[in-house]
C-alpha cells in the first residue's frame, strides 16, 4: 500500500513492514503511518522488466513504486516479475 500526502509518497506499507510490526508487538490500533517504510524506491515506468529486478535485488527490497511524470502509477513486487524474467531466461538459453 502507498502512503501519499498532499500527492506526494511519503511511505509504503508491504507484508515484510506489517510482520515486523507483529513481533515487535506494536498495536493493532497505531496508525498505519508508524510501521511504514519511508525509503521508497522508486523506477521510471520506461524502464525494462530487468532494471526493476535489479534494483530490487541491490536494494534487498520486494516492491517498487512505478513513476510517470513524478507521479505514482503501480508498485511491481518481486513475485510478479518472475514469471517474465523466467520467460526471459528461457528464451535467452534457446539460442
Amino acid at each position: 500500500m502507498v502512503l501519499k500526502e498532499n500527492y506526494k509518497i511519503v511511505g509504503i506499507v508491504t507484508e515484510r513492514d506489517i510482520v515486523r510490526a507483529v513481533s515487535k508487538g506494536i498495536s493493532r490500533d497505531s496508525p498505519t503511518f508508524d510501521i511504514t517504510s519511508k525509503n521508497i524506491i522508486k523506477i521510471d515506468y520506461h524502464k525494462s522488466v530487468y532494471d526493476a529486478y535489479d534494483i530490487m535485488m541491490k536494494s534487498n527490497i520486494r516492491h517498487l513504486v512505478i513513476e510517470k511524470d513524478g507521479e505514482c502509477v503501480g508498485v511491481v513486487s518481486i513475485k510478479e516479475l518472475s514469471k517474465p524474467l523466467s520467460l526471459m531466461l528461457a528464451e535467452n538459453m534457446s539460442y
